[in-house]
């Protein structure tokens, strides 16, 4: 984010799509540790997993 200037940003989610799959990855708040949540890309929405994540890791 630094080299980016966006110094008063948090970095949320990080999406790396696949044809049938989603994975997710959402940084902790402490920064120490992340979470990984993988879907079904027809199953589910995308903000519907990203919900999940982030009661998951909230």
């Amino acid at each position: 984010m630094a080299a980016l200037k966006m110094r008063s940003e948090r970095l949320e989610d990080i999406l790396i799509p696949f044809r049938k799959q989603l994975h997710l990855l959402r940084l902790a708040k402490n920064e120490q540790w992340f979470g990984f949540l993988a879907v079904q890309a027809q199953d589910t929405s995308l903000a519907l997993a990203c919900e999940v994540l982030k009661s998951i890791i909230n």
